[in-house]
């Protein structure tokens, strides 16, 4: 790669100046000559030839020095590119060429004194040169020479002398870009300090702040603004943005609540309190902000996707498909998503064939996967399980990557192990494991089935694979000892499992239940209990509860385990495992 053009300079090109070109032009005609004539042997002159310097003046030996550097920034060597380009600065009056000189120093990684030397040659041959100044402030930040940086912004505040606050802006702008933003924004501040009673040095002060990090000091900043101008209404702008960058949401609503009662007509202000007000969830007042903006612009895709969003959070559905579908009919680059969610408004509306039109529409890309799951799961609850898998079946032939097919399968698989078709869902995970050799997500799947088929050695086995190429894998690790602690086997090596995962995974509650059946499995039913009521209180899930329910019912606590099987059944009326238990324990 051209290490001259990542320096941000074309070799040849860069400098555009009469001089510089006159000199690649006779660099040029120097190289022609030299290889076109061999050693020794004299060249016949004629009038086209061209008319070389000589060795002595300065334009001819920059000329020389400004080729040499080219030919080293085309092979890489920056160092030397730029000890050519700084000898050639010194020899020549042109600006641009020490300007070219200064940057493949920088680029060069050599901040220090050789760019320093450049750019001071640079704003030597050019005093008024904003660009020069600012180069040098940044450089004196760099080599920790505040006091020296800040005499250089000076002088860019004098060269925008007439033109108000754009000096402080160009200067903001400028140190926003050093990666030394503590330094940088000191030497701003001490800048300002010497002007302290410009509101518009304050301002610039503040925005600088906010982009190095220091929402604080920007917030003090914006203060300062408004109380040398309290009409200053983009103070109030960087109040607030100050405020929210510290967390006080509260107090940045109030800040552009009065940003917006100064300027009503601004569009992006009241867009901005209308995004601070969906952050703090004040989901009512936002929904206000944005319908209003809407009537500003009635096909804003952004407006009418966050009026959705805001609309399906208060279950307002015929809202929501309100805006969805405008958002649809606009036909821009959110119809995709708008689709999505007029699938699922469908969905919970109950409207099955509706949500199914809603989500064939989705074409391959974000949504594209998790519409296919819905239609997939739609169509299997009705009892059309082969059109289900058709779905995905089709889906696969459209994705490209690894990801996507694996979770089609996935998907399949999951609506067969739903339907109880689990040897056709082994036979998928082995062929899908065939077209994706090894991947864990689909051998721990199978495994998964292969213990609901009561092939323990199969469940083992993968499990184990995904072990060999991953030792510290929590879920694996869990999974293999809960199966082996289900079905009594192994239990002290079951132990060992669910122990390491919970090592790695100290607060899932799935390997804490793990834990606590390990431990009922084992005979120590009041080990157990401890486990499971600290599992059930992390997640109220109906597997988790049902194994409280069965230790609290071995340990003789059967009113209490009573209460919480009924609190399921309530919750889970569906689940077969929890209304097995429930005629089991009589109950």
């Amino acid at each position: 790669m051209d290490a001259m053009r990542n320096a941000g300079v074309r070799p040849g090109a860069a400098c555009t100046s009469t001089w510089f070109a006159r000199v690649l032009g006779l660099a040029t005609a120097l190289i022609l000559a030299a290889g076109c004539t061999p050693p020794g042997v004299p060249r016949k002159a004629s009038g086209s030839d061209v008319a070389v310097p000589s060795p002595a003046d300065p334009e001819a030996q920059a000329m020389s020095e400004v080729l040499a550097g080219e030919i080293a920034g085309q092979s890489g060597d920056l160092e030397q590119a730029m000890v050519h380009y700084l000898r050639a600065a010194e020899l020549s009056d042109d600006p641009q060429l020490a300007a070219r000189a200064t940057r493949i120093a920088m680029f060069a990684g050599n901040p220090g004194d050789a760019a320093v030397r450049a750019a001071q040659r640079w704003l030597k041959l050019d005093p008024d040169s904003i660009e020069a100044h600012q180069t040098l402030a940044l450089l004196y930040i760099r080599k920790g020479e505040t006091d020296a940086a800040v005499e250089h912004l000076e002088s860019v505040l004098r060269l925008y002398e007439g033109r108000k606050g754009h000096g402080y802006l160009a200067i903001a702008a400028s140190l926003a870009k050093e990666k030394e933003s503590g330094s940088a924004l000191e030497a701003m501040r001490l800048l300002v300090e010497r002007h302290a009673a410009d509101s518009d040095a304050w301002q610039a002060l503040g925005i600088l702040a906010l982009e190095a990090g220091s929402p604080r000091q920007a917030l003090e900043a914006a203060n300062r603004t408004l109380a040398l101008d309290p009409d200053r209404t983009e103070a109030l702008v960087l109040r607030a943005d100050a405020y929210q960058a510290l967390g006080d949401l509260d107090a940045a609503i109030r800040a552009m609540r009065q940003a917006v009662q100064a300027a009503p007509q601004d569009f992006d202000r009241r867009l901005r309190l209308g995004r601070l007000l969906v952050q703090a969830e004040r989901y009512g007042q936002a929904r206000k902000v944005f319908q209003a903006l809407l009537k500003l612009r009635p096909n804003d895709e952004t407006l009418l996707y966050t009026l959705g969003l805001l609309n399906l959070q208060a279950r307002d559905l015929a809202q929501a498909r309100r805006y969805f579908k405008r958002l649809a009919d606009v036909g821009g680059q959110r119809r995709q998503e708008a689709w999505f969610y007029l699938g699922q408004i469908a969905e919970e509306q109950g409207k099955v064939h509706e949500a199914l039109r809603w989500y064939r529409r989705i074409e391959p890309g974000e949504y594209f996967i998790e519409a296919r799951g819905r239609m997939a799961e739609l169509l299997a609850r009705q009892g059309r399980l082969d059109e289900a898998r058709a779905v995905l079946a089709r889906a696969r032939e459209q994705v490209s990557s690894t990801a996507e097919g694996v979770r089609l399968y996935l998907l399949e698989g999951q609506i067969l192990r739903d339907a109880k078709r689990y040897e056709e869902g082994m036979a998928l995970y082995n062929r899908a494991l065939t077209e994706y050799p090894g991947n864990e997500d689909l051998l721990y799947a199978r495994a998964i089935m292969a213990e609901r088929l009561g092939r323990i050695d199969w469940a083992e086995r993968d499990f184990k694979a995904i072990l060999a190429a991953d030792p510290d894998n929590a879920a694996a690790l869990n999974a293999l000892g809960y199966t082996l602690a289900d079905h009594n086997l192994r239990l002290d090596e079951a132990l060992e499992y669910i122990q390491k995962a919970l090592q790695l995974t100290p607060d899932d509650p799935t390997v804490v239940d793990s834990l606590g059946w390990v431990y009922y499995r084992m005979g120590k039913p009041e080990v157990a209990e401890r486990y499971l009521r600290k599992a059930y209180g992390l997640l109220q899930d109906p597997e988790i509860g049902g194994h409280l329910v069965e230790v609290l019912w071995k340990l003789g606590k059967r009113r209490e385990a009573g209460n919480i099987l009924r609190e399921l059944l309530r919750a889970h009326p569906d689940n077969d495992a929890l209304e097995a238990l429930r005629r089991r324990l009589s109950l």
